[in-house]
């Protein structure tokens, strides 16, 4: 065995030994939540307990949020009303997640605001905790949230990690940004180390402003490297991040924010990076990505907030 594979076994003793350290501690905790849970609709067997190192302790089955709370408005989009949420949950204890706290549990935001859209990793930088929270006279704000799993260890830690940023810089005089297309990439020359390291394994970000009576409206889709796949309904897809806004030229305010993921099918995913994003308008033989909302902000939106 060389020494980064007897590395890597005791790494997994320690993550082991942790889980049932975590596990027994929080053994009256998880035994008063599945009590409470024999009453509800989620049959017992469906229900599992587990720990997570970068989550904490997780209750999981199908539909368990709903099951918990009943009562909570979800729209046609699959989101959730983020004012309900507030009224009803408490802010975590500790910043810079997607928490929210009830007797109980916590409710999470969706898997795909984490790193790498994966069920067990940290969330994705600071958007989250931005758009937790967002405040907007009147709005309404709506969020996905992991529909089938809540956090069980209310006071526990919060796992921070650290981010540098790198992107386009865009004008806040809005007005005055011309319509147009623009692909932006990293350097064609960068090391496969540091493209990863500096650019998430970003391909390009392909942007998009338009103008159609009083509304400008801005749309990016960001592409990653080819390697990087995701499996979704029992199929490997690359995700694309997409997110979609409209300005009001007269009242001088975003009026509607919007943000999904898109999946590609590897046979169009090529295809679509290299274009733009009025490639279906320019095409007889249209792609359609299938696609999950992940948050939209619908009414007068301050520009600040936006920029942050």
């Amino acid at each position: 065995m060389n020494a980064m594979e007897e590395m890597r076994r005791k790494r997994l003793e320690m993550q082991q030994e942790e889980r049932e350290k975590q596990l027994n501690e929080h053994a009256d905790i998880i035994a008063a939540f599945m009590d409470r849970c024999s009453t509800l609709e989620t049959p017992a067997h469906d229900l599992q307990i587990d720990y997570v190192e970068t989550i904490g302790i997780i209750a999981q089955a199908p539909g368990l949020l709903m099951n918990l709370n009943p009562d909570l408005v979800i729209d046609d989009d699959g989101l959730y009303d983020l004012a309900q949420l507030r009224s009803v949950f408490k802010s975590a204890p500790f910043p810079g997640t997607g928490l929210m706290v009830a007797n109980d549990f916590m409710l999470m935001a969706h898997p795909f605001f984490r790193r790498g859209m994966h069920q067990l990793s940290n969330w994705e930088s600071r958007f989250i905790e931005l758009f937790w929270n967002t405040k907007i006279s009147d709005a309404r704000i709506n969020v996905a949230l992991d529909p089938d799993r809540v956090r069980l260890n209310l006071r526990a830690y919060s796992l921070i990690e650290l981010d540098t940023w790198h992107g386009a810089k865009f004008s806040q005089d809005i007005v005055s940004i011309k319509d147009g297309i623009s692909q932006l990439r990293p350097p064609a020359d960068i090391e496969p180390f540091h493209l990863d390291f500096l650019f998430g394994s970003a391909y390009s970000l392909n942007t998009k402003w338009s103008t159609k009576g009083k509304l400008k409206t801005f749309q990016a889709e960001a592409y990653l490297q080819d390697e990087i796949l995701f499996e979704w309904e029992g199929d490997l897809w690359h995700p694309v991040r997409y997110i979609h806004s409209q300005y009001d030229l007269e009242l001088q305010k975003f009026v509607h924010i919007d943000g999904a993921i898109h999946f590609y099918q590897p046979s169009n995913y090529r295809v679509m990076r290299e274009k733009d994003l009025d490639y279906n308008y320019k095409h007889a033989e249209q792609i359609k990505a299938p696609s999950v909302k992940l948050f939209k902000i619908d009414d007068h939106i301050p520009l600040d907030i936006c920029w942050n």
